[in-house]
């Protein structure tokens, strides 16, 4: 269900929400409209079932005479035979009038059937009683039970037609008293004027009969009483039923109660009856006359208030239909109106969070009211100014990033550049050092080697002092001795070139290494000066080597001198002992500086390498930051601001050395209508 109601826009829900809502109205509305129509329809049925009810009491009517004369004829007065034919053919009229009112009124058929009858049995019983075919009694009771079923059947008449359930007072009064109390005062005055028409017509009464007629007299004069007690409650509720009925009530309760008197007084009372029966009967017949007169004023009375009553309830209904459908098109246009309303005012919404999702923020909707739907364009128009804020504080930023980063990623390229060569510098500068260390440790080795044999020369000199006397015979052993000399001293002075050439070319290096081989070029510079002594000390004692070789080779000339000349190379050879010595030990402090040196440019290298891999890492990450600047700038040059120009390039920034993507959306309205 919430499905279905999803797929639906809000036009077909509010559609569906009025439907429901008419259902619901129409509902109550519809039982409203039926209880009108049936309050309609009930007061156009009572005044049309008015018309068979009055037609059947003037049956009863006719009837009731039909019998009093009937009373007469049997018991002797033979002259009301022609006034008997005449009422017993209005009865058949008047049976024939009743049935055609109850068809155009709609009565059901049983109803008709039993009324038409009646009319057959009253024919019936008339015929006899012209022919005089069966005794007075017999023919009274024949008449009062006809009667008592036409009574039936007025009753039935009224109850369909629901007359007797009438709400109104004064047309409830009306109709009971019509219909109900009014029947039984005729029926009862009717038989008084039957058995007393046909008691005076035989000119005796015997204590029955009295007793007789006494009763109905006395029901007569009860259901007198009835009848104008609910005359009088319909003229106490309607103005009308007093000033038209007044009159007449006057008159028919007037001679009502002098039939009665004179009934009792010339039948009941007297021992011997002497009214002339004609005379009693037409007294009793315009007493009966005058009731039924006033009855038929007061069904005119009684037509002309449900005749109003229909008329109003008509009014009424057309009214409330009319109320109904101005109602219905009222709401039907308010519904339309709010619903246009609404579904403007969420267009509106909807085109701005669309305008806004296609990076515009430069639309405002217009507010036409303090409902909940302008409320809502009033929080977009809010959130559309802030969201633009943040998104131009956010443009600078960007662009500050993205010169930052292009100016990172440009030094860190530099630096990386830089780095490597001078790594590159660093791992010539430590091959050199290592070949530098190898070389000095080496001539280390031969000064040890060359001091040993220089405190070796210094003991054969102090021996040879000793033998001198011996000199001549060793000479030749002197001259090889001299000789190995003067190779060492060859190889030391071959070790003090190489070892010049090899400080020379460590200071070369120092110098290009500026700063960091500052004092690498010291070390090396000291190294040069030992090599330079070395080498001074090696020319020194190859000449002193020459000398002696030559002072050797005239050692047979110079033996008287012997013992001079071997002091001074005594002296000599001291002299070279410590000269070695101290090539030694400025050789063992060269290797170890140059050791030193050599552990430092390592670490020197090592630590430019990861330099180098950090400059390396620094720069691709530079280069990164650049990419995501770049990126950031693209999208956030896909918002419109407000004060943005036309150009789709504006707002660029720092980064307008660069591509900058035009806006995904075209421009738009400054102002969105909300309806």
């Amino acid at each position: 269900m919430q499905t279905l109601l999803n797929r639906l826009n809000l036009s077909q829900k509010y559609a569906i929400i009025g439907l429901l809502g008419f259902i619901m109205m129409a509902i109550p509305t519809s039982l409203v409209v039926l209880d009108r129509v049936a309050i309609a329809r009930k007061a156009s049925a009572s005044t049309g079932h008015l018309a068979p009810a009055r037609q059947t009491l003037e049956t009863i009517r006719l009837s009731q005479q039909a019998r009093g004369l009937s009373s007469a004829y049997l018991n002797g007065n033979a002259g009301v035979a022609g006034n008997l034919a005449a009422v017993l053919e209005a009865v058949q009229k008047a049976h024939d009038q009743a049935e055609a009112d109850m068809i155009a009124a709609g009565v059901d058929a049983q109803t008709r059937d039993r009324l038409r009858d009646l009319r057959g049995q009253i024919g019936e019983l008339g015929a006899k009683v012209r022919a005089q075919g069966l005794a007075a009694g017999a023919s009274f009771t024949a008449y009062s039970a006809i009667i008592a079923r036409q009574m039936e059947v007025l009753a039935d008449i009224v109850s369909a037609t629901g007359l007797n359930l009438d709400e109104h007072p004064d047309t409830y009064a009306l109709i009971d008293g019509l219909f109900g109390s009014l029947p039984q005062v005729t029926e009862h005055l009717g038989q008084t004027r039957a058995l007393g028409s046909g008691l005076l017509a035989r000119g005796t009464a015997s204590e029955t009969d009295r007793r007789q007629i006494a009763t109905a007299r006395a029901l007569a004069d009860d259901r007198l009483r009835a009848w104008e007690a609910a005359l009088a409650t319909a003229r106490r509720s309607n103005p009308l039923i007093e000033a038209g009925l007044a009159a007449s009530m006057k008159q028919a309760g007037d001679d009502a109660r002098h039939v009665l008197a004179l009934t009792q007084r010339e039948i009941v009372d007297a021992n011997v009856p002497s009214l002339a029966s004609t005379d009693y009967f037409n007294a009793m017949t315009r007493a009966i006359d005058s009731q039924f007169a006033l009855a038929s004023q007061a069904a005119g009375t009684l037509a002309t208030l449900l005749d109003a009553r229909a008329r109003l309830a008509q009014r009424d209904l057309g009214l409330l239909a009319a109320g109904l459908a101005l109602l219905a098109m009222a709401a039907a246009w308010l519904a339309v109106l709010i619903n246009r309303s609404v579904v403007v005012s969420l267009n509106t919404s909807l085109n701005m969070a669309r305008t806004v999702a296609r990076g515009d923020l430069s639309s405002t909707a217009r507010i036409d009211g303090t409902d909940e739907f302008q409320q809502l364009l009033g929080a977009l128009n809010i959130m559309n100014g802030s969201l633009a804020g943040i998104v131009a504080q956010v443009r600078g930023a960007t662009d500050n990033i993205a010169t930052a980063a292009s100016q990172i990623a440009a030094g860190n390229q530099d630096l990386s550049e830089r780095t490597v060569s001078q790594a590159a510098s660093l791992e010539e500068t430590a091959a050199s050092m290592e070949q530098l260390t190898g070389t000095v440790t080496q001539n280390s080795e031969n000064a040890r080697a060359a001091n040993s044999l220089t405190r070796g020369a210094t003991d054969v000199a102090r021996r040879g002092g000793e033998a001198v006397q011996q000199f001549v015979d060793t000479m030749s052993a002197i001259r090889d001795t001299s000789s190995r000399i003067s190779d060492i001293v060859g190889i030391i002075d071959g070790i003090a070139f190489q070892t010049n050439i090899l400080a020379l070319n460590a200071a070369v290096e120092a110098a290009r290494a500026g700063e960091a081989g500052r004092g690498f070029a010291v070390v090396a510079s000291e190294v040069r000066s030992l090599a330079q002594r070395s080498a001074t000390s090696a020319r020194e004692i190859r000449d002193l080597i020459g000398q002696s070789a030559a002072e050797v080779d005239s050692g047979s000339r110079l033996a008287d001198a012997a013992g001079d000349t071997m002091r001074e190379v005594l002296e000599s050879i001291e002299q070279v002992g410590l000269l070695m010595n101290e090539i030694a030990v400025a050789s063992a402090e060269q290797s170890s500086g140059i050791s030193q040196v050599n552990i430092a440019v390592s670490q020197m290298d090592g630590m430019t390498q990861q330099n180098a891999a950090l400059v390396q890492e620094a720069s691709a990450a530079a280069d990164s930051l650049l990419e995501q600047a770049d990126m950031l700038v693209h999208a956030i040059s896909a918002f419109r601001l407000p004060d943005d120009s036309a150009s789709p390039d504006a707002g660029a920034g720092a980064g307008a050395g660069r591509a900058v993507s035009p806006p995904l959306a075209p421009s738009r309205p400054a102002l969105l209508s909300a309806g």
